[in-house]
């Protein structure tokens, strides 16, 4: 009888040995499972890249829609390489001077900028992507003027003579450099917003605007129209800018990537014309008397005679 209890005690101890690993093994695999979703989740953060953007800077303000479009398909093209991303429009609505602020700090708010090469951009620790967003269309422009004030700028067919002209510009555009480097009597304003409202009082006689935003312009503002026989041109290209950061240089990478393969085939160039093309023929761009002009902003790195990064009026 004293072995028999002694084998049962022994076969009780191997039960209660039994359901302890059991037990153990249930909590491990909680562990493990909780651990590994742990995990996918901090992966998903990872490698969801997020790319915020400033708000526009009125309601009539369109300039920037395209870019984000583009910037759309860039991002599609390197899901496989980069992984998942997102667009966002921040909060922040300020003009392009205090914008290079934001993107100098690196924060959240503001991580990508579209700005075509702006003076002192070295010195806000900024790095573009060196791909024209618009083929460098910012660099062809209209006139807006007055109402009723054609007379005045149909006999102008040279530089000098639409130095005679004074000219209103925002006060942190790059194109503020460009013009008084040509010789420009440029009068500033302190907002987008603003400059309208000076033009129409007269404190200028005209606003140089890109073809790419003069015809929304117009189009909210009906005592203002474009000059019909003039177009000025210099390069200048619209990047894509970040900060120089670890976290900027990647954000820039991926762009990179993903522009440079729609340089390649074509679609980039295809997706400009689109939107653009009814502009073209509406401002009658390849009938204008052209005036150069030479933008002192550009170096080396802005790639201005790669004929695949910039559209041409004559062959678009």
């Amino acid at each position: 009888m004293a072995g028999v209890r002694v084998s049962e005690k022994s076969r009780i101890a191997e039960i209660l040995i039994e359901h302890r690993v059991r037990r153990l093994v249930a909590l491990l695999l909680i562990a493990l499972t909780g651990l590994s979703g742990a995990a996918v989740e901090g992966q998903t953060e990872a490698t969801t890249m997020t790319y915020s953007h400033v708000r526009p800077e009125s309601d009539s303000d369109a300039r920037a829609q395209l870019a984000w479009d583009v910037l759309r398909v860039a991002l599609e093209r390197t899901r496989m390489s980069y992984g998942d991303y997102s667009i966002v429009t921040s909060r922040i609505e300020e003009p392009q001077r205090r914008l290079l602020r934001h993107a100098d700090t690196g924060g959240q708010s503001v991580n990508i900028s579209l700005l075509p090469v702006p003076a002192g951009t070295e010195a806000h620790n900024l790095v573009p992507v060196r791909i024209p967003v618009y083929g460098g269309l910012w660099g062809y422009r209209v006139l807006l003027i007055r109402a009723g004030e054609q007379v005045r700028f149909d006999q102008i067919r040279s530089l000098a003579d639409l130095r005679m002209m004074t000219i209103g510009q925002a006060e942190f555009w790059a194109d503020v450099a460009i013009l008084k480097s040509a010789g420009f009597n440029v009068k500033l304003g302190e907002s987008y917003d603003g400059l309208f409202k000076m033009l129409k009082a007269g404190r200028f006689d005209a606003m140089s605007r890109s073809v790419i935003e003069v015809l929304d312009e117009v189009k909210a503002h009906k005592d203002l129209v474009v000059e019909r026989n003039l177009l000025l041109h210099y390069p200048m290209p619209e990047y894509f800018w970040f900060s120089d950061d670890p976290s900027g240089r990647r954000l820039a990478a991926r762009v990179n990537a993903g522009l440079l393969s729609m340089v390649a085939d074509g679609s980039l160039r295809r997706m400009v014309k689109s939107r653009f093309a009814k502009t073209e023929s509406e401002l009658d761009l390849k009938h204008r008397h052209v005036i150069e002009l030479p933008n002192p902003l550009l170096g080396g790195a802005d790639q201005v005679s790669d004929p695949a990064l910039w559209y041409n009026l004559d062959k678009d």
